[in-house]
């Protein structure tokens, strides 16, 4: 079974290392750096076209935007958002109704 968050991690690391710190990098500049690094090592990963879409979406999210929030964020019915931080504990999010 693939651990789908260590393989992120891993793509995040090798993209952040990729990209140039004394310039301005645009959003089309940063998916083609995450698209670079799924085909690279999307296959040794054994990775399917949906996992690496949807690692793509992640990668992109956590690098140029709100990470595990932007989705919620982009929800028209979602009014409000409320966080929680616990130290010690992993986060999660609650969709409560």
């Amino acid at each position: 079974m693939k651990d789908m968050e260590e393989i992120r991690k891993k793509l995040n690391n090798r993209i952040m290392g990729q990209l140039p710190m004394d310039k301005e990098v645009d959003d089309d500049q940063v998916r083609d750096l995450i698209d670079q690094a799924l085909i690279a090592e999307g296959r040794s990963l054994g990775l399917t076209l949906e996992e690496k879409q949807d690692l793509s979406k992640e990668l992109f999210y956590a690098i140029r935007r709100m990470d595990i929030l932007q989705e919620i964020l982009e929800t028209r019915s979602i009014s409000e958002v409320m966080i929680k931080i616990c130290s010690g504990k992993k986060g999660g999010i609650y969709r409560g109704k």
